[in-house]
């Protein structure tokens, strides 16, 4: 099992650069860059953490983490993403390289051609899910199409085991995402070397308790 430190050591060192590249070449505003990633990466371990606490399910992290942190590594521009299977071969080179067997390099990458229609596990729901929110860093929350978005919606892969009050959670957890995309995009938050981005996102959540509520009940194992 990948620790969240040992991640952390792969994100700076292996992923974000390759955010970097992007934003030197054709991503100078960061749409697809490393604050991006970083968020997405920070939501799909709120999500994780809520089916792993409530509903006493397991969720394999390190799929969930290298898939989205390789889903746009071969980008070469903003706009309809027409490098997903180049992504998917360069996640699942990096999985071969590092030693991790062909079977589950396999299922691991190709997580990344997921669409909507294709999302049959929890895994594959999360990793869509924190790409579908990200896109709220391009509309007003009131255009955002909440009905892209499995989390905790009657078409989520664990609906029969949700909560009562899963409504609130989903609409709470949809509007901090929200404002925490807001929060980091703003140019007040800060440029961070590589190895401070996780932190210094996860800071943010945690020194506005009252505004991130439900962010920081599911990061607070990251704190």
């Amino acid at each position: 099992m990948q620790s969240w430190n040992d991640f952390k050591e792969v994100f700076a060192d292996t992923v974000l650069p390759i955010y970097e590249r992007h934003e030197l070449t054709f991503d100078f505003v960061g749409i697809h860059g490393r604050k991006y990633l970083t968020r997405s990466i920070i939501l799909a371990e709120a999500m994780s953490q809520f089916y792993r606490s409530n509903l006493k399910v397991e969720v394999d992290d390190f799929a969930v983490r290298m898939a989205i942190s390789f889903h746009d590594s071969e980008r070469e521009g903003n706009g309809p993403d027409m490098w997903e299977r180049e992504s998917r071969n360069n996640c699942y080179q990096y999985l071969m390289d590092q030693g991790i067997e062909k079977q589950e390099s396999e299922i691991i990458a190709n997580y990344i051609l997921d669409k909507k229609s294709d999302v049959v596990d929890l895994v594959g729901q999360i990793i869509y899910d924190a790409d579908v929110l990200e896109i709220l860093r391009l509309y007003d929350l009131s255009a955002f199409r909440e009905s892209e978005f499995l989390f905790l919606s009657s078409d989520d892969i664990l609906y029969d085991q949700l909560l009562e009050d899963a409504a609130f959670i989903r609409d709470d957890f949809i509007r901090e995402a929200f404002l925490f995309i807001r929060d980091v995009d703003d140019d007040g938050f800060g440029f961070y070397v590589n190895d401070e981005y996780l932190d210094a996102c996860l800071k943010h959540v945690f020194a506005y308790r009252d505004t991130f509520v439900t962010l920081n009940q599911y990061l607070k194992h990251l704190e």
